[in-house]
């Protein structure tokens, strides 16, 4: 074994606030990550000279070397190894030639900012010696000496690996999940059969949004009522863009934006990538802030501006507010539908509400199919209240009686376009034969956002159905979401939907719709409503 003396950067100062300014755990891994791929590639010229390997990251106890036992990161590669490790603590000595290191400070930076102490083994492919190197920032400091030990000792000539530990973290208890979701999202491009990254003993793979293409331009339109005009023309657009920095380098940046099908505001924006890793995710770059229901990507070419820790491009740079101004030329059409879909949303209604929902429909199919309509039968049969005839709105499709006339016409037209762009559901609507017309009515219930200064519930006939709502934007059912849970929430559902049944029935047939609705509590107490609770 040859002992060995390695140079240290004596301004810790620095060294202290780069490292506090590096970011996340997940993007202080990175840097480590970034520098085991490109050990894959010559530095002088870029060529690719070890064909595949799998990067390994580990939190666990340490099980070698002088820190077995101790809680720490374990980063290890199977590329090219450190080629000078004399330099490997020297700021700024790094002479990498377009892979993802661009600064040469990734190591220095990264492995302090996650541990005091770092212990790093390397070999070279033909070199037949292990390199050994030693770092505990707060040692240097108590010593004041900046110069650390190492060593060599015989290493299989055959064998080239990077293995770096690190103990005495500064964050011993980091989101592994969130971590791994970071780390997945960012090198998702890079890999491919012959680079593999393994988190935690699982393989990182992750999966981009499923997006709109243009071909599903007509299903939006019928799903959501999105009007034909040239305004609302493009959910998916792919673009080249050619800009001119102040150095007079020209860039090109490629790439694609489109309309989610998920809402999931974690993929909202533009992700940024530089040599397929991504620097930075959920860009609002030209599509403005705050737009949803968008997901895209672009590729930037190496020179261009991005930050010290390859976190973001630098936003103060000309050459960025270019590219906001050509992003927003180019991607103002699927940002107007992004717009559109979700000014026009429609509310998403709680699991447990949903099914307290079915069930009660069950209930009032019952309601309405047996005792309700005997005691309507028994009305007809007295002919005391019922005055129209049997013959009168023999289909319900289209009906021409007004059964919502406290609503003026704009509103009625809210109402029905609600009601038409409603979601799908999977079960089918539950439905009631009236006895007085013959037919069969289905009814489903919904929330839906209205407005705040419409009523509380609603309903509406569109293809056959008829449609109760209760509006969520109306100040007590927003104030039953900040009070009360979510069977709270479907009583009040249910008090709309037999409000607005009765409401119907009522006006169709010219019965007192207070006694409508008082039968049909009646009717429904007797059911069996444990299952409601």
């Amino acid at each position: 074994m040859k002992k060995l003396k390695f140079e240290v950067p004596p301004k810790t100062g620095i060294v202290d606030v780069l490292s506090n300014t590096s970011g996340t755990t997940g993007q202080r891994l990175m840097e480590l990550i970034d520098n085991s791929y490109d050990a894959m590639f010559d530095y002088e010229d870029g060529e690719q000279i070890i064909k595949s390997q799998t990067i390994e990251i580990k939190f666990d106890k340490i099980k070698q070397g002088p820190h077995k036992g101790k809680l720490g990161w374990l980063i290890s590669d199977k590329a090219s190894g450190i080629l000078n490790p004399s330099t490997v603590w020297i700021y700024g000595e790094s002479k990498k030639k377009k892979n993802l290191g661009k600064f040469g400070v990734g190591l220095k930076i990264a492995a302090s900012a996650l541990g005091n102490i770092v212990w790093i083994e390397t070999s070279t492919q033909g070199e037949a010696k292990k390199t050994v190197i030693k770092y505990d920032h707060l040692d240097f400091i108590q010593k004041n000496k900046w110069e650390t030990d190492g060593y060599e000792e015989d290493e299989d000539r055959k064998k080239h690996y990077t293995v770096i530990y690190i103990t005495d973290l500064k964050d011993e208890e980091p989101n592994i999940e969130t971590i791994r979701n970071d780390l997945a999202r960012t090198y998702y491009k890079l890999i491919d059969k012959n680079v593999k990254i393994k988190f935690q003993d699982k393989f990182l793979k992750w999966k981009k949004p499923n997006i709109y293409k243009n071909e599903d331009l007509k299903y939006i339109r019928e799903e959501y009522g999105l009007p034909e005009t040239p305004k609302y023309n493009e959910v998916y657009s792919e673009f080249d863009i050619y800009l001119i920095d102040r150095n007079k380098i020209e860039h090109k940046i490629k790439g694609w934006i489109g309309i989610t099908k998920e809402d999931k505001p974690e993929f909202y924006g533009i992700d940024i990538f530089r040599a397929k890793r991504l620097i930075e995710s959920s860009s609002n770059l030209g599509i403005g802030l705050g737009t949803k229901k968008i997901y895209g990507q672009m590729e930037l070419g190496y020179d261009f501006p991005i930050n010290f820790h390859k976190t973001g491009i630098i936003r103060s740079e000309p050459i960025v507010k270019d590219l906001d101004k050509e992003l927003e030329n180019v991607t103002k059409l699927v940002v107007n539908i992004a717009k559109y879909l979700d000014s026009n949303k429609a509310w998403k209604s709680h699991a447990t509400v949903k099914k307290l929902n079915n069930i009660s429909n069950d209930f009032l199919s019952d309601v309405l199919n047996k005792e309700l309509s005997k005691w309507l039968k028994d009305l007809m049969d007295e002919g005391t209240v019922y005055k129209k005839s049997k013959d009168e709105n023999n289909n319900i499709g289209e009906i021409n009686i007004d059964t919502t006339p406290e609503l003026s016409e704009k509103e009625k037209k809210k109402v029905k376009k609600a009601a038409i762009t409603r979601p799908k559901t999977r079960k089918p609507p539950s439905s009631f034969r009236d006895p007085i017309t013959g037919e069969t009515i289905k009814f489903e219930h919904m929330e839906t956002s209205l407005g705040e200064e419409l009523h509380l519930s609603s309903h509406a006939i569109t293809r056959s159905t008829l449609v109760t709502m209760t509006n969520v934007a109306h100040p007590l059912y927003q104030e039953y979401l900040k009070l009360f849970n979510k069977k709270q929430i479907h009583q009040l559902n249910l008090d709309n939907k037999i409000f607005e049944i009765a409401k119907y029935i009522g006006e169709k047939h010219s019965i007192d719709r207070d006694d409508l609705r008082d039968k049909i509590y009646r009717f429904f107490s007797k059911k069996d409503l444990s299952k409601l609770k």
